[in-house]
């Protein structure tokens, strides 16, 4: 198996715990189908819900690449994309990508992601996919919302959203009210 399309992750959210190593799609699949679950489930298992997620991402040899917690003390909680879309009206690209953004940061547990990410959650959600992503990352880069932290295995840019991407959605929550 060649090394740039090995994954290996390790998710903890509280006392429910995930592994899995092999190629990076499978592993992508297995970790959204955890996820799914989980959040199923800690609807109505309040036990399960936790304030913090843990993520360490490791190499081929298992040596840990990054181990980091991933703040979920937003205010804010979705049970889709789709109901996120609704309920805080993200009719503009520029909107409806930032959301996206923020919903594979902070409900699929994403530190960071690329443009064919979000389109493939538009296409997952059955959203728009004939927009430039690109375009509206970059809009959402100028308002200072995320920011560019490098490349990926298959030389896509990387970005993360910044605190001010709670700010954002606060003040969306707020205008729809």
């Amino acid at each position: 198996m060649e090394k740039n399309n090995f994954l290996s992750i390790k998710i903890k959210l509280g006392a429910a715990e995930f592994e899995a190593k092999g190629p990076i799609e499978d592993v992508k699949a297995s970790r959204d189908s955890f996820l799914g679950f989980i959040k199923e489930c800690s609807e109505q298992l309040p036990l399960l819900h936790t304030d913090s997620r843990m993520i360490a991402e490791t190499s081929q040899d298992g040596a840990i690449i990054e181990n980091k917690e991933i703040d979920s003390n937003h205010d804010i909680s979705y049970s889709s994309f789709n109901e996120m879309k609704r309920k805080l009206n993200l009719s503009s690209n520029t909107d409806l990508v930032m959301g996206a953004a923020y919903y594979l940061s902070t409900h699929e547990g994403m530190g960071t992601f690329t443009s064919q990410d979000i389109k493939e959650l538009f296409q997952r959600t059955k959203n728009r996919t004939k927009i430039n992503i690109s375009q509206f990352i970059a809009q959402n880069i100028s308002k200072g919302l995320i920011e560019e932290v490098g490349m990926s295995d298959k030389k896509q840019k990387e970005y993360q959203i910044l605190d001010s991407a709670n700010e954002w959605l606060q003040q969306l929550g707020k205008a729809k009210d």
